[in-house]
């Protein structure tokens, strides 16, 4: 009698990415995250992956009724004009670095997350 081998299914790796999807610095990460998990596949493509994501405020204080200035948001959140452009750059960099074109302050208004929930399939 023949013995069969068998190779147990292996445990899929499990990420959950809280993350919100009206920032930039959010998006490029996906990218990063979704690099990564194909590379990962490539080299190993017995492994599964099970990737969620999950949603988080980042700035809870923004009103959800209204759109606000994104330059002054900016300006409160990183102290001064020079350290927000600072910022920007870098992350326009970042984003270029995985294939994203960013216009940080093309936008010069926060809309709330809920304007976009308003687009999504029910």
């Amino acid at each position: 009698m023949a013995s069969s081998t068998h190779t147990p299914a292996l445990k899929p790796i499990e990420l959950i990415v809280y993350s919100d999807f009206n920032c930039p610095w959010c998006y490029v990460a996906h990218k990063e995250i979704s690099t990564a998990v194909a590379r990962a596949k490539a080299a190993h493509a017995d492994v599964p992956f099970k990737l969620e994501y999950r949603p988080f405020q980042l700035d809870p204080s923004l009103p959800e009724d209204k759109p606000v200035c994104r330059i002054a948001c900016y300006k409160k959140k990183f102290g001064s004009e020079a350290r927000m452009g600072s910022v920007c750059q870098l992350l326009k960099e970042r984003g270029k670095s995985v294939g994203i074109n960013l216009y940080v302050l093309s936008s010069l208004l926060y809309l709330p997350s809920s304007f976009f929930c308003s687009f999504s399939s029910p």
